[in-house]
């Protein structure tokens, strides 16, 4: 699936598409299922795309789901994206297909909140139902995380944003535990090809970059540099954390 061609990619998908929610939650072959929507056409992207509603927020809580979900959130339009996140805002927003094709620059909780006259309470209710599972596992190292996160931070209130402000802390000054193929490598190397001195080159600078902290790998993109400076801002408020994050750099 890595290397075939679009007309061989074809009928692997036509087989494998009943079963690639499922795939998506075993370790054995969630990388298998990445290598696919990476290969997959836009017909097909569009398929799986619509597989996962009603299944996103379950597939963040698993560790290797949600490496899906995130490869699937950065190869989609805006579009798509929209309906991935409303479907982690709340259960009215998932069923609203009009929502999820307003053309509007940003996603944003709160004037939507606004805008469909829905209950701030129950939008609240239903992300921390998402978001709690996540920092308990520590599965915090996605960009589709760190955007749900910074979201649920504009609209709750101080004390629930402190809580999974400090929950979130202790993770980013961790390194990541992202799947990569050094790993698959690893676990089945007779199924890797050989790299090439380009591809080597670029595997060790991905090396050096999973060694880093995670809050210095997040904030090298806009979903994770608006919540690590949500993280500092608390950081500057409470004297213990922000210890702990002036230790990370």
């Amino acid at each position: 699936v890595q290397w075939c061609s679009q007309s061989e990619m074809d009928p692997v998908f036509v087989a494998l598409q009943p079963h690639l929610l499922d795939l998506s939650r075993n370790k054995d072959t969630g990388f298998l299922v990445n290598y696919i929507i990476k290969g997959a056409s836009k017909e097909q992207f569009a398929l799986f795309i619509s597989s996962l509603h009603g299944h996103v927020a379950s597939l963040l809580h698993h560790t290797i789901g949600a490496s899906v979900v995130d490869r699937a959130f950065h190869q989609a339009t805006r579009p798509q994206k929209r309906s991935l996140l409303l479907e982690l805002c709340s259960t009215e927003l998932q069923l609203s297909k009009d929502l999820a094709q307003e053309k509007q620059c940003r996603l944003s909780v709160l004037n939507i909140i606004s805008k469909h006259g829905l209950q701030k309470s129950s939008v609240l209710q239903h992300m921390t139902t998402i978001i709690q599972p996540v920092l308990e596992k520590g599965i915090v190292e996605y960009s589709i995380v760190h955007m749900v996160i910074s979201e649920y931070l504009t609209i709750a209130d101080k004390t629930s944003a402190l809580d999974v402000i400090r929950q979130l802390i202790p993770h980013l000054i961790q390194g990541s535990s992202v799947l990569d193929e050094d790993v698959i490598g690893q676990l089945i190397p007779h199924l890797t090809p050989t790299k090439s001195k380009a591809q080597k080159k670029r595997s060790k600078a991905k090396k050096k970059r999973s060694s880093e902290l995670l809050l210095i790998r997040i904030m090298q993109t806009k979903e994770g540099l608006k919540l690590g400076l949500a993280c500092l801002k608390h950081g500057l408020e409470k004297e213990e954390d922000y210890q702990k994050l002036e230790g990370a750099y």
